[in-house]
């Protein structure tokens, strides 16, 4: 009886399927990669990618064919900032889709952070401009890894984490230990002897874990190879 129930219902899930063909892409599995996302998290973002994303899709692979970054990961960093929403402000100022600081915005020549194209035209100017920073010896994955971190953190405290690491005997390019690291830049004990002092370490971790996994996401729903290699991370 009970093998006949759960026939009927996944019969009953499979003609639903098929008779939305325009969901069809959405309703096909997406592997978590890896994903510590929470099962919110992961529905907000299915349903973002279908009511959000296309807006600004052209202009993500745009700015990657001029930049030569991959436009899922450049629309990953962008959902993690503002989940795709161009209007965002966080709760330290910095505004728009990429959510650029007016430091960062003035640097690289954009005027208007709320504009949406600008905001990506910036954003990804900036990712590729930390990556050619981070050293050419390093894999790619390393560097993005970096990359991201110091768009999140800074450039200054990227290194500050760098040197504590080597301090502490942890490998700066091995994620496992890089990210026990940067949680400690918000210790007394450890951001008081570094040049930069403070910094939100943890928020730093969350935000390269969780571009991490939106772009695997983007990358298997949207059938693309990926050319970072895969991000893993032990917990």
């Amino acid at each position: 009886m009970m093998t006949r129930i759960i026939l009927m219902l996944f019969l009953a899930l499979l003609c639903t399927s098929i008779s939305a063909p325009n969901r069809q892409a959405l309703a096909l599995p997406i592997f978590r990669l890896d994903s510590e996302l929470s099962s919110f998290e992961y529905q907000k973002f299915l349903e973002h990618t279908e009511s959000r994303l296309p807006s600004y899709k052209k202009y993500f692979k745009k700015y990657s064919d001029k930049y030569d970054v991959p436009w899922t990961l450049i629309a990953a960093v962008a959902y993690q900032e503002s989940k795709w929403n161009a209007d965002a402000v966080s709760y330290t100022g910095v505004k728009g889709l990429m959510q650029l600081t007016s430091k960062t915005a003035e640097y690289i020549g954009i005027n208007d952070r709320e504009n949406p194209y600008e905001s990506i035209r910036g954003g990804t100017f900036y990712l590729k401009y930390l990556y050619e920073k981070t050293p050419q010896k390093l894999s790619s994955n390393q560097r993005w890894v970096l990359a991201l971190s110091a768009y999140n953190i800074g450039w200054g405290h990227l290194k500050d984490a760098i040197i504590l690491a080597r301090k502490l005997k942890k490998n700066p390019y091995n994620w496992d230990e890089f990210r026990v690291v940067l949680k400690k830049l918000e210790a007394t004990k450890y951001y008081s002897e570094l040049t930069y002092g403070y910094a939100r370490g943890k928020e730093t971790v969350n935000f390269v874990e969780h571009v991490f996994n939106y772009y695997n996401l983007l990358n298997h729903t949207f059938n693309r190879p990926s050319t970072i290699a895969r991000f893993t991370y032990k917990k």
